[in-house]
């Protein structure tokens, strides 16, 4: 960490200004490589979510400037594409939302995503007034709108996966079920129906013969 640093008022991205600033450029390509990978699972968001991957890569590639420094190009691409990058966001919720409104299976997940959005778009309201008012409250802004977006994935994750083991489970159950009637019936266990059939003081069945068939 560096010293007199303060999450409220300090941007995430001067955490790169330090000793350990390349822990903080791997989490960006770290966290591009996982937007990425969850675009490619979902398919509902996979343009804005492959984007903003593409954005914390830029973000890594270009980092910024002390706040007592200059702007500089590097530090100007740095801050535009970060304010690109969390308008993406809310615009992969939308985006999921829409492609899964009609699917019942994933219901929950709409839900969250309309949640989601709608909260990173005040936050990226509140994040613009923080940048261009000079307020002193950009870093917590920051955070909001990174934790916003970090819930919303991690809740991704855990429907896809629920949905998934449930259809894993339901699938053994059914194939449990075919093996069941298939081995009852090798036994010769196949459920029968008891027909009476009345005979006659000779001996001789007065039903016809198709009453006494398997059923």
């Amino acid at each position: 960490m560096q010293p007199g640093y303060n999450r409220v008022t300090d941007t995430i991205s001067e955490l790169v200004l330090g000793h350990f600033g390349w822990v903080e450029t791997g989490l960006f390509l770290s966290f591009a490589a996982i937007l990425w990978l969850i675009a490619l699972r979902t398919r509902g968001a996979l343009a804005p979510l492959a984007l903003a991957g593409l954005g914390f890569v830029i973000i890594a590639a270009f980092p910024t400037e002390a706040p007592t420094a200059g702007p500089t190009m590097a530090s100007l691409i740095h801050e535009y594409t970060a304010q690109a990058t969390a308008l993406l966001l809310p615009a992969a919720c939308f985006c999921l939302a829409h492609r899964w409104q009609t699917d019942s299976e994933h219901r929950f997940i709409v839900s969250c995503s309309i949640a989601a959005g709608v909260v990173g778009l005040m936050l990226n309201l509140a994040g613009f007034l923080a940048v261009y008012g000079d307020t002193e409250w950009i870093g917590a802004i920051e955070r909001l709108v990174m934790l916003n977006g970090l819930i919303w994935l991690e809740l991704i994750n855990l429907h896809l996966w629920l949905v998934k083991r449930m259809s894993r489970t339901s699938g053994v159950r059914s194939d449990f079920g075919r093996r069941r009637v298939v081995f009852s019936g090798f036994f010769g266990r196949t459920d029968r129906q008891t027909v009476k059939v009345p005979v006659s003081r000779s001996g001789v069945s007065n039903q016809p013969k198709h009453a006494c068939r398997r059923s």
